[in-house]
Formats: structure tokens, sequence, C-alpha cells
């Protein structure tokens, strides 16, 4: 059994598709074009299926290239931030419970530190990315106690420093956790969430984007059978979906604070990763959309991660793996599957 440092790069990503982030980056392209480039292309890593992220990418690529380009201009240092990251759904036919980061999730921090590795080497002033953790501050809708989650943040941030060393960067991805971020100002921001959902319903069709909301979450993310009954599961799922409408919104007006993932939060272009149906259509001036995991149907924590002998990464159901008799495929740094492989697949590196 190896560690993930031992799997080594091309593990994850082939040569081939390494060779793309420096062919965008020499490009003979204004730096803000290149920079834009290395935003928005797909590596071709994952297996696709047909998605709307071209479309939504499309959508906003001059208010896109114009925000860049004001940092140009202006020789100024490129601050993002988004938040990403929970923990996996508690649905049995999905996960059977494996809910930790995996190696869809390393993939993606992988692919990020590699694309502001290389903006930060063509963009002298530099770029960094800030990534709010919501493992912790979701961990009731997750069925999970903080202890949980809490350990699925500190695997994401050892992810990030296996990435560092295992490509030879600088620190470029800043993780941090959301639930311990906001304690400084907790009374306002919850107080703030209300505020929003008691706005969101005065909308003429919250309802039913909220019970389409709502759907999804009973059907792809929680365990019906944790419930007493069907009714009770049902109501959770709507409880939960007007509590993350009111944080989405809440959240994007939170002011600038001294530290942390917070600070000159204003002046951070903000990446909204959602790519499902007109979700773009509610991306704010100051925002870009921006999928973390190219390629990919889904979030990154969504399923499990499967690698092929065709070396393409799919994310895949538990149900999906017991019937085509997939292996579990682990590796010295954690106690559970990092990712599930076809048999005798890669056999002498367990």
């Amino acid at each position: 059994m190896k560690s993930i440092l031992e799997l080594g790069l091309e593990f994850f990503i082939p040569k081939k598709n390494l060779m793309k982030y420096d062919m965008i980056s020499n490009q003979n392209k204004p730096i803000e074009d290149r920079i834009y480039e290395l935003l928005t292309f797909n590596p071709k890593l994952m297996f696709e299926v047909p998605n709307n992220q071209e479309l939504f990418l499309k959508a906003r690529e001059n208010l896109t290239k114009k925000l860049i380009s004001d940092y140009v201009a202006s020789n100024k240092k490129i601050e993002f931030v988004t938040f990403y990251f929970n923990a996996k759904s508690s649905k049995n036919s999905i996960t059977n419970n494996f809910i930790f980061p995996d190696a869809a999730d390393f993939l993606t921090l992988l692919h990020l530190t590699l694309v502001f590795k290389k903006i930060n080497e063509i963009y002298k002033p530099g770029a960094n990315l800030f990534i709010g953790v919501e493992c912790n501050f979701f961990h009731k809708f997750a069925t999970q106690d903080l202890r949980t989650t809490s350990e699925m943040t500190d695997i994401l941030m050892r992810f990030k420093t296996i990435i560092e060393t295992m490509i030879k960067t600088k620190t470029f991805i800043y993780l941090y956790d959301v639930y311990e971020e906001i304690s400084f100002f907790k009374k306002d921001f919850l107080t703030d969430i209300e505020l929003e959902k008691f706005d969101f319903l005065s909308n003429e069709n919250a309802l039913e984007e909220l019970k389409k909301s709502a759907n999804y979450y009973y059907n792809f993310v929680i365990e019906q059978s944790y419930f007493p009954s069907e009714e009770a599961a049902h109501n959770f799922c709507i409880f939960h979906s007007l509590y993350a409408i009111g944080y989405s919104t809440a959240i994007r007006k939170i002011k600038n604070v001294e530290r942390g993932l917070f600070e000159n939060y204003n002046q951070k272009i903000l990446i909204n990763p959602r790519f499902f149906e007109d979700s773009h259509s509610n991306i704010g001036q100051n925002e870009i959309f921006l999928p973390l995991l190219p390629g990919s149907f889904t979030f990154s924590f969504n399923m499990l991660t499967l690698k092929k002998r065709t070396n393409k990464w799919h994310q895949i159901t538990y149900e999906d793996i017991k019937e085509c008799h997939y292996q579990e495929f682990f590796v010295q740094d954690l106690a559970y599957p990092f990712l599930f492989t076809e048999k005798r697949f890669l056999g002498d590196e367990q």
C-alpha cells in the first residue's frame, strides 16, 4: 500500500493532460486571456456526461474577462473566494456511509493548485484562492457530529499540504472552516440568514423553487431510513433547503472583517461553482462561474470516485460499485477507501 504522495502526480493527471496547463500559460497571448483560459479550461480528467458547464462559462465570459482585466491593468494581486467541500451524501445507495473526502476532492484541489501555480508564474502580482469549507457549518444537515465533520476538514487540509509537496509549489490556495470563521459574528450572521429566508419566501415562485430543492436533497442526499417517517424526511429537506437559500444570500453580504476568510472580502472575486439549471442567472456582478472539478456533472463530494483502466475518473454511486464489483483502493494516509478501481487494476500498487 502506497501513500498518496508515493502514487505520484501522473497517477491523478496523465502527462499529456498535465502538458495542457503549460501550453495555456506559455501561449503568446495577453496575460488576462491566459489567466482566463487557465481558470476555465477543462483538462479532460473526468468521464463526462452532458452538462451545462460550457453554456454557463460562455454566458459569463465577457464579465469574467473584464474582472480579470481590471486587476491586470492596475497591476494588483487577484484574490478569489468560494465556498465548497462538504460531507458526502448519507444515502446508502450513493455512498454506503463513505462520507469522507476522497480522490475526487483531492483531484479538485490538485487541479486548482496547478491552475494557480501557473497563474502566479505568468502574473507577477500573483493570485490566490480562498475556499470556505462548509463541512462543519452544515454538519447537522449531514446528520454528523462536529467531531466527524472536523475530521473531514482536517483531511482536506492534509490533502492540500500533500499536493503542495507533490508539485513543489508555494501556497496559493487557502482553506478556511466557515463554521469557525463566522464565529466572530455568528449572532449577526444567523440573523441575516433568517432575514434572507423571509425575503425569499416573499417571492412569487418561492414555494416551487423550495420544493424542487427539497426534492433533490430527499432523492440524492439524505438517507430516508434515518427519519421516523417519510413526512419527517421531507420536512427536514424543506427546512434545510430554505436555510441553505438564506445562507447562500447572507454569506454574499458579509462585510469585511480584520482577519481570515472574510478579510478584504468585498474586494475579492466571488466564484460560484454551481451549474445546475438556471443558477448562472443569479450570479452577481462581482462573481464568476467556475466549475472546480471541470467536466464533472456534479460536485466532487456528491458521490464516490472510480478510476478506470482508461485513466478517466468517474463519479459513481455505491449501488453501481456493488453491481460492477469494483474494488476498494486504499492509501496509507486514510483509514477508508480513497477511490475504487476495476478488478486487478493497479493491484501491485496496494
